[in-house]
């Protein structure tokens, strides 16, 4: 999933790799996962992709790094260890990004269910009532902004409740806070929202304010206590899931839909056999593709 810039890019260097068509959403991740991991102790400062917000692939990546020999040594690497081609590095205007997006994003919709728009073009009062929602975003630290597959699968899995009245739901992993403030457009009695990045929570929280709703920001699954929700959501990695398995199942109450994304086709197995054997056989997996992308459902058996 993608990572960002900086927000200031004062004294960064940047090059531009190349994603070619139909690229395997796998090697994209490995790509972006090695760059962060070779070269955090060197000057590394960011990596924002680039979709296509018709065919969800990544089309770009633009890396980050702090000095211009820096940049040189990282794209002389991505080229000799992939076909990939690299632009230039280059030196970057002293701008605020974040700002920059929030001028450029258009906004998109998602299947006539939801309406992502920016914050900088969305000046008059929302309808909390029709469909498609409308939900406000700025750009900041946190993961999600509707162009994902992943954040995609998990607006589809909430929208199909059609509401959410009396219902509580968890939100793990919850980013920019996209999914929670989609649950309380949704009349959610309560959302919690549990995230362990600062910036990305106080990212989450303004977009919150932006949208007038309710969320409630807490620190960790434990924090919790034996509160039990309606509808646990996490669009997180495999890895994370799986650490989290038998924490997150205990917080769905029996009645409870489990909603799991931030998968790749070759994590559905897994997730399933894991997941299926914390909750039981009270609950049976659904699987959604997007792209190279899934959704574990876990559904109550009536």
């Amino acid at each position: 999933m993608d990572a960002a810039k900086p927000a200031s890019l004062e004294g960064i260097y940047s090059f531009v790799v190349s994603i070619p068509p139909s690229t395997p959403a796998e090697f994209s991740e490995a790509l972006v996962e090695d760059i962060k991991l070779r070269f955090v102790d060197d000057g590394f400062a960011g990596i924002y992709e680039e979709v296509n917000v018709d065919t969800l692939e990544t089309i770009a990546c633009t890396v980050y790094l702090d000095s211009l020999e820096q940049a040189i040594r990282c794209s002389a690497w991505v080229q000799a260890n992939t076909s990939l081609k690299c632009s230039d590095p280059e030196k970057q205007e002293n701008k605020d990004w974040n700002e920059a997006w929030n001028q450029a994003f258009q906004g998109i919709e998602i299947e006539n269910l939801w309406k992502i728009m920016p914050s900088s073009q969305t000046t008059a009062p929302l309808s909390r009532t029709d469909w498609p929602k409308v939900i406000v975003l700025t750009m900041g630290a946190g993961f999600g902004t509707g162009t994902h597959e992943t954040t995609r699968l998990c607006l589809e899995a909430l929208a199909m409740f059609g509401t959410l009245e009396s219902k509580k739901v968890l939100d793990f992993g919850s980013g920019s806070g996209i999914l929670s403030i989609a649950a309380s457009l949704m009349d959610a009695a309560q959302v919690d929202a549990v995230e362990i990045d600062e910036l990305a929570i106080q990212n989450a929280m303004e977009n919150v304010r932006l949208n007038s709703v309710e969320v409630t920001q807490v620190p960790s699954l434990s924090s919790i206590g034996d509160r039990a929700y309606d509808v646990v959501v996490a669009n997180i990695l495999a890895p994370v899931l799986l650490a989290h398995a038998s924490e997150l199942s205990a917080k769905l109450a029996p009645e409870g839909v489990l909603i799991l994304s931030g998968l790749l086709h070759g994590d559905v197995d897994e997730i399933i056999a894991i997941y299926q054997h914390e909750i039981g056989v009270s609950h049976r997996a659904e699987v959604t593709v997007l792209n190279d992308w899934a959704r574990v459902t876990f559904k109550p058996i009536s």
